[in-house]
């Protein structure tokens, strides 16, 4: 079996006639195709990015702005442990302690201010 060294990789070959040309026309070519392409794609980009960041802005302020989300704020702030000299705390919102016959447990009646329920939406 024919056994290959390194050595004898080392022989210097001339490029074809023309060659040297060819293949500079070919980098030149391909380069200048990849340049057109480049403000194209970012453009692309940037206004997937605009539309990304206007849909989700939207949808977070609608989410936000919904009857059940306040409800759930207002729940969460009335049911978070406070300090014992200030009581219970609502946002945008007032809280009734009802008696329970449970020493065990608090039943809080929630309501939502008038000033916020008329505050109109913005989008």
């Amino acid at each position: 079996m024919n056994k290959i060294h390194s050595a004898d990789w080392h022989e210097m070959l001339d490029p074809p006639v023309g060659g040297l040309a060819r293949l500079i026309d070919a980098v030149e070519i391909a380069h200048a195709s990849r340049s057109r392409w480049r403000p194209a794609v970012a453009l692309v980009g940037a206004s997937a990015a605009i539309v990304f960041c206007a849909v989700f802005g939207f949808a977070w302020q609608v989410h936000h702005n919904s009857p059940e989300y306040r409800f759930r704020h207002a729940l969460e702030a009335a049911l978070r442990p406070a300090a014992p000299a200030q009581g219970i705390q609502v946002e945008n919102g007032a809280a009734l302690e009802i008696s329970s016959t449970d020493p065990n447990v608090r039943i809080y009646w929630i309501a939502q201010l008038p000033g916020a329920a008329s505050k109109p939406r913005e989008y």
